[in-house]
């Protein structure tokens, strides 16, 4: 895969990170944080109607780069919002909004978070490059998170396929 070639000489440049593993890297529609499992279950029952009728596309990573700021300790995958991706924000924000979930307003900033600094460590990173990676957006999943000491683990509680 794409992301793999280009991590792999940077993973020995770069000891001191975390790195994401590859089943854990996503690219985040929205940030939902503890939420009652009744909207859960209704999110799940709205998933297939909500985006199974929606076309498949690619979307294009431009750099890697400290995420959200130039001082943060996260090294994300980063791209301007295109037409489809910008779609497919609005429809979840739709779906957020129509079961009474709140929709964070700030600007949509497309990421896929591929290392960490330690908490411990307060080097700053420099890791700042262009980069041409492209993604197929094929699917949505709705995510479960689980924030352990040794990272978050995902939990996939529904996938819908996006159309061809």
């Amino acid at each position: 895969n794409h992301i793999d070639r280009l991590l792999k000489p940077l993973m020995k440049l770069h000891p001191q990170l975390r790195w994401v593993p590859e089943h854990n890297r996503h690219l985040t529609l929205a940030f939902l944080g503890d939420v009652p499992a009744f909207l859960v279950h209704q999110l799940i029952e709205l998933f297939d109607e909500t985006y199974g009728r929606e076309a498949s596309f690619q979307f294009p990573m431009t750099r890697l780069a400290p995420f959200p700021k130039p001082d943060s300790g996260i090294i994300s995958l980063t791209g301007e919002v295109d037409r489809p991706l910008e779609k497919l924000f609005r429809i979840t924000a739709r779906l957020l909004r129509g079961i009474g979930q709140e929709v964070d307003t700030r600007e949509f900033l497309p990421h896929v978070t591929l290392a960490r600094l330690g908490k411990k460590k307060r080097t700053r990173l420099t890791l700042d490059q262009p980069v041409d990676v492209v993604l197929d957006v094929g699917k949505v999943r709705l995510y479960r998170s689980t924030l352990t000491e040794s990272g978050p683990i995902y939990t996939v509680l529904k996938e819908t396929r996006l159309c061809r």
